[in-house]
């Protein structure tokens, strides 16, 4: 993927940051990157994983922990699509990335205020993509952004 977005976007380095603030590295571009995405630094004997993007700045912070240090279970949801016209109730499931395994998820709120509710700590970013299906995760049920 990284190399069909560098046909179309400039590389301009950027600089990779701990969640201490301690600079740890450098990066081609933040638009190459996604939450959660495993960041290889040299020299560094944990895997570490993008927590946080910063795109005016052009800055990625990584953590050791693949959630990051601010996990939460509740997330405003915007410009949801239902394919049956109305949002489902109960419990559902959902992923917010490629092949992810499907998590459970609860759809709260109204049109106005629709939350997405997981049972375990999530770290999504705003913009993010998030994929409703059945029960048995064999029909999709629709999708929203995150907000």
């Amino acid at each position: 993927m990284r190399a069909f977005l560098k046909r179309y976007l400039p590389t301009t380095v950027g600089s990779i940051y701990g969640t201490n603030g301690k600079k740890l590295g450098e990066h081609e571009g933040v638009w190459f990157y996604t939450i959660g995405e495993h960041v290889p630094l040299g020299g560094l004997e944990k895997r570490h994983y993008i927590v946080e993007k910063d795109a005016q700045k052009n800055s990625l912070v990584v953590s050791e922990k693949p959630l990051g240090e601010h996990p939460k279970k509740e997330f405003k949801i915007e410009g949801a699509h239902w394919i049956s016209k109305e949002a489902p109730q109960g419990s559902i499931l959902g992923r917010y990335r490629y092949r992810q395994p499907l998590l459970p998820v609860q759809c709260q709120g109204d049109a106005l205020t629709l939350r997405a509710v997981f049972e375990e700590p999530q770290l999504m970013a705003s913009g993010q993509s998030l994929v409703f299906y059945d029960v048995k995760g064999e029909v999709c049920l629709g999708g929203a952004i995150i907000g």
